[in-house]
């Protein structure tokens, strides 16, 4: 049921960059990954210019690190492309440092929804380690458009060795969101920063109910009217229009069609035809305002038939002529 962020210019979620300005510190002869997700969204493929060697594959770029020189400063040209042939394109630095000390910085116990209703404030807990070298998490958030809406950063305990980060978004406007969060490390003496990364992507709606739930069910006769589990609608600021594939809304008892608006109090199940064929599921999907559930209903297996034997009445011997 949840949903990733998405930029929408004229029904098409075009390729959009996440992260600018970046640079990659990866340690010498030393062999370097990171995901590109992490730098674009509503990318499909990509495309790498660059002097480093490299191997890319589907979202992963790792780089070969044996033979690079530390003086020079090297960038990777990443030109990011959707299966509409739209596209946007970034450099990304890569510096070369010496070994490190065996320390990284971890993200750990990151929490925030996917999915919010409009006047319901977004959370967002984590955890950012360190063995001794821990400095800062920043937290930044943008909109569809890549507009920078909320930044906080977060600088470690007294120890230098983690960053807690308790964050509230209040008061955002329904649409698509992005939070980005870079941990940083520090070792002060050789002035190698290690870091750690992640995107969130989550959309606020102008009104959502609470997330419901309908029970698969199988079993099922051939061909015959099966009703859900009936719930009951609660969570919404005010009418939301529930719609569903394959099935038929059934709203406070009475058959509605595939859509069909409605409030807090409203009681819920759908219709569903089962197949006229044996072992044969459906799957039917329940969907309002980006909160759905999708359940299944599976015919009963083809039933055995036991055919009596035959029975063949002994012959009889022929009858002798006097």
């Amino acid at each position: 049921m949840l949903s990733a962020c998405e930029e929408e210019s004229g029904g098409v979620n075009k390729p959009k960059l996440l992260l600018t300005n970046q640079t990659i510190s990866i340690v010498e002869d030393t062999n370097t990954s990171f995901d590109l997700n992490n730098y674009f969204a509503n990318a499909s493929r990509y495309e790498i210019s660059t002097t480093l060697d490299i191997v890319l594959s589907e979202n992963s770029v790792t780089i070969i690190s044996s033979n690079v020189d530390k003086t020079t400063e090297y960038t990777l040209s990443i030109i990011a492309s959707d299966d509409n042939n739209n596209s946007i394109s970034s450099d990304i630095t890569v510096e070369i440092v010496d070994e490190q000390d065996d320390q990284s910085v971890v993200l750990s116990d990151v929490t925030i929804a996917e999915q919010i209703a409009y006047g319901r404030d977004v959370s967002l807990s984590l955890t950012a380690t360190d063995s001794d070298n821990m400095e800062s998490v920043t937290s930044e958030l943008k909109d569809s458009n890549g507009d920078v809406v909320y930044r906080r950063v977060s600088y470690s305990d007294l120890n230098y060795t983690k960053v807690s980060v308790n964050e509230t978004f209040s008061n955002l406007s329904a649409g698509s969101y992005s939070l980005i969060i870079t941990a940083l490390g520090v070792d002060g003496g050789e002035g190698y920063r290690s870091s750690a990364s992640q995107v969130h992507n989550f959309i606020v709606y102008l009104d959502a109910p609470d997330q419901f739930d309908f029970e698969d069910q199988s079993n099922l006769s051939l061909n015959s009217t099966v009703r859900t589990n009936t719930i009951v609608v609660s969570g919404q600021l005010a009418t939301i229009l529930y719609t569903t594939t394959n099935g038929t809304l059934v709203v406070n008892g009475r058959n509605r069609g595939t859509s069909y608006s409605l409030i807090n109090g409203d009681t819920l199940g759908v219709d569903v035809v089962s197949s006229s064929t044996y072992s044969t599921s459906i799957t039917t999907t329940v969907t309002a305002n980006g909160v759905s559930d999708s359940f299944v209903f599976t015919t009963e297996d083809n039933p055995i038939v036991n055919t009596p034997p035959s029975i063949i009445p002994p012959s009889l011997p022929a009858l002798e002529r006097n």
